[in-house]
């Protein structure tokens, strides 16, 4: 009985992770808004245009760079996630960002997991 109990402490425990997860990370996106090219702290690196024009560059012209030609400025793995969620779905940095919102709340989950939580 005491391990069905643990059991069902542990499974609750990572309910509310995922939850609070999901839920922090919505109150930012609604409260900035869901279009990552245009939040207030993109000033500041630009990323969110710079894996925008990349990935754009790699669907029209087959490399991952810049203007056409092959950079190693940024790291593969987010242009290459980009490029695969243009080519299904379009352009839509709403939906992008709705969508890593239930990817990074499921992390938090693998990562109370990976804690014994």
């Amino acid at each position: 009985m005491s391990a069905l109990r643990t059991f069902a402490a542990s499974r609750t425990a990572i309910v509310l992770v995922v939850l609070v997860a999901f839920a922090a990370r919505a109150g930012y996106t609604l409260w900035f808004g869901l279009d990552e090219l245009d939040t207030p702290f993109n000033h500041m690196n630009n990323d969110g245009e710079s894996y925008d024009y990349m990935t754009r560059n790699l669907l029209e012209h087959g490399n991952l760079g810049y203007r056409g030609e092959p950079s190693a400025r940024r790291g593969p793995g987010y242009p290459l996630y980009l490029a695969a969620f243009y080519s299904t779905v379009g352009r839509n940095h709403a939906l992008i960002r709705w969508f890593q919102l239930v990817i990074d709340s499921l992390a938090a989950a693998v990562v109370a997991l990976t804690l014994g939580v």
